[in-house]
């Protein structure tokens, strides 16, 4: 297997946890993880798997979205309801002033990181020196963006958001710094990752599901069904995860990173890349295919085999270097010859 699996982490698990036991489920040592949920966090982790593994950055590059609830008037040592209270302070706005500062906290911004998190500083981790009891530091602060902001109560009057945010941001500290607009206190209740990029909770697997589809041999029906040519996919036509009786929680590398645009080689070129070259002709069919102009925007092409569909390498254009391979991956399911 070589692509991407959706899981739905559950709470109490951390993100190598999940790792650990999809490797057993699937008795696969080629396994990681695109972007680290907390142990408290449920929702979308995105696995990698095989050659996948060799796009897990890219993934974990990608924006992220999430939901969750804030509990106002407190705030805590990891800025999280798992954490031991350290200040209490309650705010007394109503509903609608919050929703409105709340939606208004948006933008690029530079935001103090949580104490209790994996970011290292020195080449130590915050939480191994958060940890250390007799060491008291002020926690570095990076650029943080936070946009698509809402927030509403539900039926209990518990105060719910949704936010999108980049990569590398902290929502407990977007939480934090809410209840310092407001002039009290606020820390993060739950949270949920809903997207990844392009990549949706909605096609996500729980661990218990995988199990069962590992053990029914459905996992083994897939790997079956890729390994059979295919170089054409109809519109509406089952996939090939569907074909072997899965939902659409595996990706295989054919179908990742659909933000990248495709391009179908024949074999001289596919030759080429596999020895880490791409030829004058294939520079030249990019060109013309793609024509592109500003070279300060991104340009990124998945160069798929011409007769299984398999990625073969991922293309990027770079002012003052050219068109270079950024990946190259082993062909799945047929040789180059």
């Amino acid at each position: 297997m070589n692509g991407l699996i959706l899981i739905d982490k559950p709470s109490g698990l951390t993100s190598h946890d999940v790792v650990a036991q999809a490797r057993k489920i699937l008795k696969i040592k080629d396994i990681g993880h695109c972007g680290t949920l907390d142990p408290m966090a449920t929702g979308l982790l995105v696995l990698s798997i095989g050659e996948g593994t060799k796009i897990s950055q890219i993934v974990t590059d990608g924006d992220k979205t999430y939901q969750g609830q804030i509990q106002l008037g407190i705030q805590t040592d990891t800025l999280d309801i798992t954490g031991q209270v350290v200040t209490e302070s309650p705010i007394n706005h109503d509903f609608e002033f919050i929703k409105n500062v709340a939606q208004n906290l948006t933008g690029p911004m530079h935001v103090a990181v949580p104490k209790y998190s994996a970011m290292k500083v020195d080449g130590q981790r915050l939480y191994d020196k958060a940890r250390n009891e007799t060491e008291d530091f002020t926690p570095p602060s990076k650029e943080m963006n936070f946009y698509d902001i809402s927030c509403y109560q539900d039926e209990n009057k518990q105060i719910e958001f949704q936010l999108s945010c980049s990569k590398g941001s902290f929502v407990r500290s977007w939480v934090d710094l809410l209840g310092q607009k407001l002039g009290g206190a606020c820390t993060l209740k739950s949270l949920r990752r809903i997207k990844s990029g392009s990549l949706s909770l909605e096609k996500a697997v729980t661990l218990e599901q995988l199990k069962i589809d590992q053990d029914k041999g459905l996992l083994a029906s897939l790997e079956a069904q890729f390994a059979k040519p295919l170089a054409v996919v109809v519109e509406g036509e089952p996939s090939r995860a569907q074909m072997a009786g899965l939902g659409d929680y595996y990706i295989p590398l054919s179908l990742a990173l659909p933000e990248w645009k495709p391009l179908s080689v024949a074999q001289q070129d596919l030759r080429l890349i596999q020895n880490g070259q791409i030829s004058h002709s294939l520079k030249a069919h990019l060109i013309r295919l793609y024509q592109p102009t500003n070279l300060n925007q991104k340009f990124q092409v998945k160069v798929l085999h011409g007769l299984t569909g398999d990625l073969v390498a991922l293309i990027e254009l770079e002012v003052g270097k050219g068109f270079y391979l950024k990946r190259v991956f082993k062909p799945q399911s047929l040789t180059l010859e």
